[in-house]
């Protein structure tokens, strides 16, 4: 299961399936990740060119530019705007 729903969503399963299928159940919030280690790593990947984000971003905006960018994107139009300042 990945994701989150409501606090009233109930999840259930089989006890033997957990067992006859060596199943594990585990949770985690934002993949686990520890900032402390995992920013720095995805920093030099940038730097080094080994990640380009440049391609996750479809514009590039000013704060004025936000309410064109909502509405393009309820259109299904450049999800991925960066506010630039």
């Amino acid at each position: 299961m990945v994701g989150i729903g409501p606090a009233t969503d109930k999840v259930e399963f089989s006890a033997l399936e957990l067992f006859h299928f060596a199943r594990t159940l585990r949770g985690c919030v934002y993949g686990n990740s520890d900032p402390a280690v995992d920013l720095p790593v995805l920093a030099g990947h940038v730097r080094t060119g080994a990640l380009d984000l440049n391609a996750l971003v479809t514009d590039r905006i000013t704060l004025d530019g936000v309410p064109d960018a909502l509405d393009r994107m309820s259109r299904g139009h450049g999800a991925r705007s960066l506010v630039v300042f």
